[in-house]
């Protein structure tokens, strides 16, 4: 797979852990996902998104 790069730091392993079977499944096969850093401030709509979701009685 190579090595990761994440900010200035080398990584050839990364552990991603989750109770989530479908998560797991889908990301065992590493075709068929990217991981990109997006920081919040340049992702406005998600961040409009889940501070509604969150400024919510209920939650998520």
């Amino acid at each position: 797979m190579g090595h990761s790069r994440w900010y200035g730091r080398i990584y050839d392993r990364i552990v991603i852990q989750t109770d989530n079977m479908e998560v797991i499944k889908l990301l065992q096969n590493e075709e068929n996902w990217l991981i990109e850093y997006v920081p919040r401030n340049e992702n406005r709509k998600a961040n409009s998104i889940t501070k509604l979701a969150f400024n919510r009685e209920e939650g998520l």
